[in-house]
């Protein structure tokens, strides 16, 4: 059936579980149903709809869909007499042992436009377990890396169930083409970047050529996706030339035993479980041996999300895909540390004393935070902690901080390794939130961990609040570049022969040009030295070079990623992309080649090269309207995939960070319609998700243009799906109130309104007010904006500034680390003291949630 080459090929493909097999409804014709016939395709099933349906004459002329249209619409057949005739003539009752072979392989995922029970109950006889997901109930679902099961994704549809649930008829296809399937939509993402297997299929199913055609149409440029194979009796010549030179799918003159028999005869060059496993995802499979002994019970659910999580520290260079770009003004990869390039921090040597101490001798958790700005090398001192921690035989994990597993069941890994253990995370921004619950899980074990962090030093007030109740935070704020450090990082790229403009210069000389701009970031300092330019004029050189307007689009696609410190599947790109797979790939793979950077463990996903110049396209270097597409495609693509629960989502992480309306109304205040038009563009996707909401009526709270009306409107759709009180949305409501009493145009609505936002508020800071400063932000601003632009009798003005002051002082009291309440209570400080004066002096202003601070 294939050629040698080709199955080589399948095998080591197959032997990496990185093969997608898609089953069609040819596939299951050799299995018998209740009525002893075998499983009938489809003009044999439409035959039979014709009779059952009682029509006369002959039924060639009649499609398959435009029968089950008819057979949905019959009202004299009762509902039971349906599914009586669907399950006797779709389900398998007699299923050929032959079927046993497809359990042979660890399938990459499996995909079924079949509504039968012939994959499922194969699995079942063998005890091999499905993850089924089907139309029109499920959405998405990431895959079990465990391997433990196999992911079934029945794209029109599984029975039994009831009859308008399958994909068969007309009105059912044109349905499914306007509302977006998901699972269709992820499968053609996977069909552009894994190679794929088509069995018992002509590749003809309407649904099928409608997504295909929506991501393949003609491409300017080779096919660049993986090799594939459509295995059918027969197909037309120019089929065979368009399935191949457009998709890159080889036709394969064979059958569904053909296909099987061929499992049976590769089933001795097929590996283990246990051996892929190795292959594809050897933390896990280490993670695995390491707990072996332990008495701990941990389920493969709970190892798969923590080896997912948690990536041991390298010590050995790893197979690379070229020459490290870190010299470049890339992110770290481990290679780059154990080969020595990055320059060696005198602070590096007091984390590690301080760290080691605290390994040795405390027994509870204890944290270490690595504080600087982006660029400042946070990333890669944290690698050379964790590298080091490692080789003096400390078992060291690294976690990017996309996404954390529930705290017990990091507790409950962590405690079946039966050692200490050093917990790294980078970008711990993204996680702040999480941490005081993990450090109080982790503190009931008896050997807790210790933990090392990086965050930029504008979020470490942020971290303080959050773990100080719990726990004392030691910090180490990595200092500006000294000269020795600046020689270091001299000798360095000139060993490495990139010295750039340095070349020509004395060392003396070449010092002095870095010590002008150590005060800067080390990204900014190296680059701007060895290039002897503007850091901000090199990266938008860099980005106006980028060649076409779609590449520069799936650029800040990524970049929005990276800037929020993720990283990105081919996948994820192919779908925000507006080109065909074939052209994205290419632009990625050429135009984009050096601006991102591949990583992981098998080089798999995509990030800017690093997260400053992935900022820096944000922010200064796309256009508003380049911009508001990318925050469109990118949330159009993760709105499958998000899980509507409260388990913890990589994806929905991304999509709470993507839609904050602070962020999203300081990045578009020249213009709010643009931050408008992302939320409304993707409403439709969002519509049954409280905090979408609860975002989009903030909002339009906030600032110039604002439409107070629809925040509340909105906010309001927020509190009735949630329907529990929640106190972000009457953190919202509390900072309507105000933003209503301020705009009044009557004295007596303007007071009604500060009431009702007092009362929320207040109450608010009583009970959580000790722990989270946000109610304490909005009172103290509302209310001050409410006095000063409201109350004209200065003796009142003066003694309400006196109350609010006292407030003010208990806040920050409460959060003694908080810039922002320190700030307001500043400024209502002044504004009390200028009542004491003869003079009148212009109230202060309290500087928005969208201004620095720092």
């Amino acid at each position: 059936m294939f050629t040698l080459d080709e199955e080589k090929y399948l095998i080591r493909l197959l032997n990496l579980n990185d093969v997608v097999l898609f089953l069609g409804s040819g596939y299951s014709a050799l299995s018998k149903n209740n009525l002893g016939e075998n499983l009938p395709t489809g003009w044999v099933f439409a035959q039979k709809l014709w009779d059952f349906l009682g029509y006369k004459g002959d039924s060639s002329t009649t499609s398959l869909q435009e029968l089950y249209e008819a057979f949905l619409l019959n009202k004299k057949i009762k509902k039971g007499e349906k599914l009586r005739f669907l399950e006797e003539n779709l389900l398998a009752k007699n299923i050929p042992v032959i079927y046993d072979n497809l359990c042979n392989a660890f399938w990459y995922k499996i995909y079924t436009t079949n509504v039968d029970n012939v994959i499922t109950d194969t699995y079942r006889r063998n005890h091999q377990r499905l993850d089924k997901l089907k139309y029109p109930n499920d959405k998405f679902k990431e895959r079990d890396q465990s391997l433990e099961t196999t992911q079934l994704v029945h794209l029109h549809g599984e029975l039994p169930c009831l009859p308008e649930d399958l994909i068969f008829s007309t009105s059912q296809y044109a349905a499914s083409s306007t509302i977006h399937n998901p699972l269709y939509w992820h499968f053609v993402q996977e069909y552009s970047t894994k190679p794929t297997i088509f069995v018992g299929t002509s590749l003809n199913e309407p649904l099928f050529e409608q997504y295909i055609q929506a991501r393949q149409q003609y491409s300017k440029f080779s096919e660049r996706r993986p090799q594939s194979f459509l295995i059918t009796k027969s197909i037309s010549e120019p089929k065979k030339d368009i399935l191949k030179g457009q998709y890159n799918v080889d036709f394969i003159e064979g059958s569904t035993e053909d296909f099987l028999n061929w499992l049976q005869k590769i089933k001795g060059e097929l590996k283990s479980k246990e051996d892929v496993l190795w292959q594809v995802n050897p933390n896990l499979g280490n993670l695995k041996l390491k707990i072996s002994t332990s008495k701990v019970t941990v389920r493969h659910s709970e190892l798969n999300e923590f080896s997912i999580s948690f990536k041991p520290v390298q010590t050995e260079l790893q197979k690379s895909d070229g020459k490290s770009k870190f010299l470049l003004g890339a992110s770290p990869m481990w290679n780059d540390i154990i080969m020595g390039l990055d320059a060696q921090r005198k602070v590096t040597s007091a984390i590690l004393d301080f760290a080691n101490d605290k390994f040795n001798n405390s027994k509870k958790v204890e944290i270490v935070a690595v504080i600087g700005s982006g660029g400042s090398g946070k990333s890669t001192l944290l690698k050379r902690i964790g590298y080091q921690m490692r080789l003096d035989g400390r078992s060291t994990y690294l976690n990017y901080s996309e996404f954390l597993p529930k705290s017990d069941m990091i507790s409950r890994v962590l405690t079946a390794f039966g050692e200490k253990t050093v917990l790294l995370f980078d970008n711990a921004g993204n996680i702040i939130n999480q941490l005081p619950e993990l450090v109080k899980e982790l503190n009931k074990m008896d050997k807790p961990p210790l933990i090392i962090l990086s965050i930029r030093a504008n979020a470490i007030e942020r971290l303080a609040t959050k773990l100080e109740p719990i726990l004392q935070l030691k910090e180490f704020e990595i200092p500006n570049l000294d000269r020795d450090e600046i020689q270091e990082i001299l000798n360095i790229l000139e060993k490495n022969n990139l010295l750039d403009q340095l070349r020509g210069k004395t060392n003396e000389d070449r010092i002095k040009v870095f010590e002008q701009k150590a005060k800067k970031q080390i990204l900014v300092a190296m680059k701007e030295a060895t290039k002897g330019e503007d850091f901000n004029k090199i990266i938008a050189e860099e980005f106006a070079s980028i060649e076409t307007s779609d590449a520069s689009l799936i650029c800040l696609c990524i970049a929005l990623y990276t800037e929020l410190g993720f990283l990105t599947t081919k996948q994820e790109i192919i779908g925000f992309s507006d080109l065909t797979p074939a052209d994205t790939l290419y632009q990625l793979d050429r135009n984009l080649k050096g601006i991102t950077i591949n990583v992981g463990l098998k080089y798999d996903k995509y990030m800017i090269r690093h997260r400053v110049i992935a900022e820096h396209y944000v922010k200064n270097c796309a256009s508003l309207e380049q911009l508001k597409k990318a925050y469109i495609n990118v949330l159009s693509v993760i709105a499958p995939e998000i899980q509507r629960s409260h388990t913890p989502s990589r994806r929905f992480s991304l999509y709470k960070e993507l839609i904050n309306h602070a962020k999203l109304y300081r990045r578009f205040k020249e213009d709010i319609n643009l931050a408008r038009h992302i939320y409304d563009s993707v409403s439709e996707l969002f519509k049954t998700d409280y905090h979408f909401w609860l975002q989009y009526g903030s909002l339009e709270a906030e600032g110039v243009g604002g439409d107070l009306d629809l925040a509340e409107n909105y906010i309001g759709q927020a509190e009735s799906l949630m329907r529990v009180e929640n106190y972000y949305i009457l953190n919202a409501k509390g900072n309507l109130m105000y933003k209503r009493a301020i705009k009044a145009k009557v004295d007596d609505v303007a007071s009604d309104y500060r009431e009702k936002a007092k009362e929320i508020l207040i109450n608010l800071i009583q009970k959580r007010g000790a722990d989270d400063p946000y109610s304490y932000f909005i009172y103290l601003a509302g209310e001050y904006n409410y006095i000063t632009t409201r109350i004209r009798d200065r003796a009142l003005k003066k003694s309400r500034l006196d109350s609010l002051l006292k407030i003010a002082k208990q806040g920050f009291h409460d959060h003694p680390r908080n810039q922002r309440i320190k700030h307001i209570a500043d400024v209502i400080n002044k504004a009390y003291l200028y009542q004491t004066l003869d003079e009148e002096i212009n109230d202060p202003v309290i500087m928005s949630n969208y201004e620095d601070l720092s």
